[in-house]
């Protein structure tokens, strides 16, 4: 294996052991009925076990096309002026690394790349979409863990180190289910790193949103522009670009409210226990800021707040 310096955090070693863990707790969730989680994990657990294979030839393998600051870690010169760090630093995809991978397996690698996009896109699906093919998922989560033995058999890796108590069944989803759950919640692993996950899927997914609201709004605001004074036509743009950019980050932030929930209610903080799961709603009673009413302030840029108590939630007065 290449050693490169600067890439510590981005290693075979460090690669093997996620992967390790995350399909322990794919068949975790397979075990609790929960496909989502299982179809996630799984996904999540391959990649790095695709990407521990390519970083064995070279790290920079790993590295996707046209990033530089990568490269330049890799090489050493990562506190250099301009460069990027490395947790800014953008690697291959999960199909990228099964192709990849498979041109060093020389024919080892168990399934082609026609077989193995199923799972590839179930897992985006689960991960950047909140969508699973129920009907599939059998199938995809039995692909992945084929690959995953596979590239674990490739890299001897020790079978028991890896898949711990599924050592003997994780091939046969229906024996996974059969296998008794642990005493207490001591091996439930991973909430903070799943956590981290859906925050960045979502935060990709409010952006790719709100680019597409605006783009709506601004087509939306011009239709009638011909008929309108330029200041009526400017009250237009700038309402058509909020009613727009509003519904896209409620959409998107209740999508990401749902896959929230659905994490925490499987590792056991939700509901949350009285009082707690009050319905009364936290700015109840509380001092919150509004924007004042002077004429001619823009009520995205006033910096003229005072504090009331309300029973609604914060909000913009319009001026």
């Amino acid at each position: 294996m290449i050693e490169l310096r600067g890439t510590e955090d981005l290693n075979e070693k460090t690669f093997t052991e996620m992967a390790s863990r995350f399909l322990r707790a794919s068949l975790d969730s397979w075990r609790q009925g929960n496909h989502a989680f299982a179809v996630l994990h799984a996904g999540v657990g391959c990649e790095h076990i695709l990407k521990a294979l390519l970083c064995r030839h070279n790290p920079l393998l790993i590295a996707e096309k046209g990033d530089q600051s990568f490269r330049f870690h890799s090489l050493g010169h990562g506190d250099a002026n301009g460069v990027k760090p490395l947790s800014e630093a953008k690697t291959i995809g999960i199909l990228e690394a099964f192709k990849t991978a498979a041109v060093f397996m020389h024919g080892r690698m168990p399934v082609d790349e026609r077989t193995f996009r199923p799972f590839a896109d179930s897992r985006n699906g689960v991960a950047h979409s909140a969508y699973l093919d129920d009907m599939a998922v059998r199938k995809v989560i039995e692909t992945g863990v084929q690959v995953v033995e596979s590239v674990r058999a490739e890299l001897d890796l020790d079978p028991a180190d890896f898949w711990g108590e599924y050592t003997n069944v994780f091939a046969d989803l229906s024996q996974v289910a059969s296998v008794p759950a642990p005493a207490g919640p001591a091996k439930r692993p991973l909430l903070e790193p799943l956590a981290q996950q859906l925050a960045l899927a979502a935060r990709e997914r409010a952006r790719s949103s709100i680019s597409v609201a605006l783009s709506t709004g601004l087509e939306a605001a011009s239709w009638d522009d011909a008929t309108m004074s330029s200041e009526l036509e400017g009250d237009v743009t700038r309402t058509a670009l909020d009613a727009a950019l509003v519904t896209a980050l409620r959409i998107e932030g209740s999508q990401a409210g749902q896959a929230a929930e659905r994490l925490l209610v499987e590792y056991g903080v939700l509901p949350l226990p009285a009082p707690l799961s009050s319905h009364e709603h936290p700015w109840r009673h509380a001092a919150v800021p509004y924007c004042c009413n002077g004429q001619g302030h823009d009520r995205f840029r006033c910096h003229s707040w005072t504090r009331r108590r309300s029973g609604s939630p914060p909000r913009y007065t319009p001026s």
